[in-house]
């Protein structure tokens, strides 16, 4: 983020397409769920160094991402790499998010703020493909190539 700004107004098209969107929430949520309980199965074995970020929640949460916390300096590994290795194999990732104190607006405009929990989340964080038509095949690609890539064995 460079410089702050707001936009409040969704254009017309925009709306049309989320109201027909709302009608499909109920099946892209089942879904979601049932790849969260792939990955879940999947990973949950894959050690100390390479976590699925677990959810225990007293509601049912949809999810929007699917993020692993990989620690890459253990594994000896730099996350730019591993994602490059991925997208070789067809496989898109994401790092989200930049912490909000880390934004070049803040960092220009605020005081200095030490928060080592955000940065140290950011540094392991990669979000794996996670969307609604993703098949079970798709989920399991997805879980060989990160366990190929990072060396771990399944």
């Amino acid at each position: 983020m460079q410089e702050l700004g707001f936009n409040y107004r969704a254009p017309d098209f925009a709306c049309v397409l989320a109201h027909s969107q709302l009608k499909k929430l109920p099946m892209f949520a089942r879904r979601r769920a049932q790849l969260k309980e792939i990955y879940d199965r999947q990973f949950r074995d894959i050690g100390e160094l390479v976590k699925p970020l677990l959810i225990e929640a007293c509601a049912e949460p949809v999810l929007h991402l699917y993020p692993l916390l990989i620690d890459f300096a253990a594994l000896g590994r730099e996350r730019a790499r591993v994602m490059a290795d991925l997208r070789e194999l067809g496989i898109g990732t994401q790092v989200h998010y930049i912490p909000i104190h880390r934004q070049p607006y803040y960092v220009e405009h605020s005081r200095v703020v030490d928060l080592p929990g955000a940065d140290s989340y950011y540094e392991k964080a990669l979000s794996i493909p996670y969307y609604p038509l993703m098949t079970d095949q798709d989920a399991e690609r997805v879980v060989r190539a990160v366990r190929g890539v990072l060396g771990i064995n399944s």
